[in-house]
């Protein structure tokens, strides 16, 4: 057996010196600008393939992959590799060396499960935005033979990477179309969609591939600079307060949360933003300001709060550095959602001053507690200076019902 393997590997390496010599003579045509490539390979289940009893991916992807990269130059690109299924993994980093690519591909071990296709569009977005300088075009091609277990998700993904500067080609292979609707939705040109009928056939689409990204190539890079129509950032109480009690854990209420994740499904991600903070003793971030619909929920899920004391001005100062940390929108708010318990608001004023001679909205939630509403006349104004927009709840059971309404004032999802 391991003689057998050795001439494995020596077939292999035979194999990839080959390619390395001969790749220069297939270069279908010459980038203008440089670009960043990932491709991302769906492993899912039904990508499996037996093989002398043991599972493989189709071999049509493997073939289509490694003739990609033997078209490219690489003198103005990188190429990275990434699948998904359950999760996502790096098969290889960006690299201008095609070698590194070959030995990284010859270790991958594809997953063989589900569709999260969405999990893979965020890691791409993640990725380019850490690793690929901003004078570089971005392209993802993504392939699959499937559609994705959460369409919506993926959609909503693949918008906020275009929004980002990211290209998207969609590279299918099944005998169905049907099988296929996502990869349609989340392209804007039928130019960037590619099909076969199956693995095999993959090889074929390479040469039309490749002249759409030098075509891409072609043009201005974008400049990154899209104008989003307004940007809201949630105060969230966290003080001693909020805490209930399920048995011995002690937890944020729950009914903040909920509000917080009806205010992103009733919010238009593709013109506005949503970011979070939790006050208490500190202000904190757990949502910076985006459109991560996934994000916003796995966020809440597992915040744990700080139950101590209240010093709502850090709140206000978190939402200012994380409203200055991004391109203006046309419309900025910041709203706080506390409950009705009185507080020392000559520090809060002092930072809402301050949001409001930089033109951003300011909004108050306040939700009775045992006690009522108890916030004095004198709170309400350090929380919204000139501002009128206050609105309030009976209790935090009510607060998520408040949700669409400040939504749809901020950003009607239509």
């Amino acid at each position: 057996m391991s003689g057998f393997r050795s001439l494995y590997l020596l077939l292999i390496i035979a194999t990839l010196s080959f390619l390395t010599q001969a790749f220069y003579l297939n270069t279908v045509c010459q980038l203008n600008q440089r670009a960043d490539i990932v491709i991302l390979v769906g492993d899912s289940r039904s990508t499996m393939r037996m093989n002398w009893f043991r599972p493989t991916i189709a071999p049509g992807v493997l073939t289509f992959i490694t003739n990609f990269i033997r078209r490219l130059d690489f003198t103005m690109e990188r190429v990275g590799i990434m699948a998904v299924s359950d999760t996502v993994r790096l098969v290889s980093p960006l690299t201008n060396i095609p070698a590194t690519l070959y030995q990284r591909m010859m270790t991958w071990r594809p997953q063989f499960g589900g569709a999260k296709t969405y999990r893979g569009l965020l890691s791409v977005r993640q990725y380019l935005g850490s690793e690929s300088s901003p004078n570089c075009k971005k392209f993802v091609i993504l392939l699959t033979n499937r559609n994705s277990e959460n369409s919506a998700l993926t959609r909503q993904q693949a918008a906020d990477a275009k929004r980002e500067g990211v290209n998207i080609i969609s590279v299918g292979f099944s005998s169905s179309r049907t099988e296929l609707s996502d990869l349609r939705a989340i392209i804007d040109d039928d130019d960037d969609m590619f099909w076969s009928n199956n693995d095999s056939l993959l090889p074929s689409l390479i040469v039309d591939i490749l002249n759409e990204i030098c075509e891409e190539t072609n043009t201005n890079v974008p400049s990154h600079s899209v104008v989003f129509e307004s940007d809201i950032v949630l105060i969230i109480d966290d003080s001693e307060s909020t805490r209930t009690f399920s048995g011995t854990a002690v937890t944020h209420d729950a009914h903040l949360g909920t509000f917080v994740k009806q205010m992103a499904i009733n919010m238009d991600f593709t013109a506005c933003r949503l970011g979070v903070v939790m006050v208490s003793k500190t202000g904190r971030a757990i949502v910076d300001l985006g459109t991560d619909l996934a994000g916003i929920n796995t966020a809440i899920d597992n915040f744990t709060g700080e139950f101590v004391e209240t010093r709502t001005e850090e709140g206000y100062k978190a939402a200012r550095l994380m409203l200055d940390s991004v391109p203006r929108a046309r419309n900025q708010y910041v709203m706080l959602v506390a409950d009705g318990t009185s507080f020392d608001n000559s520090p809060i004023s002092v930072e809402t001053t301050q949001l409001e001679e930089a033109e951003v909205n300011l909004g108050l939630l306040s939700f009775g507690t045992v006690h009522g509403n108890c916030l004095t006349p004198s709170d309400v104004n350090a929380c919204l200076q000139s501002s009128a927009w206050q609105i309030t709840a009976t209790d935090s059971t009510e607060v998520p019902s408040k949700a669409a309404e400040i939504a749809n004032y901020v950003c009607p999802n239509i």
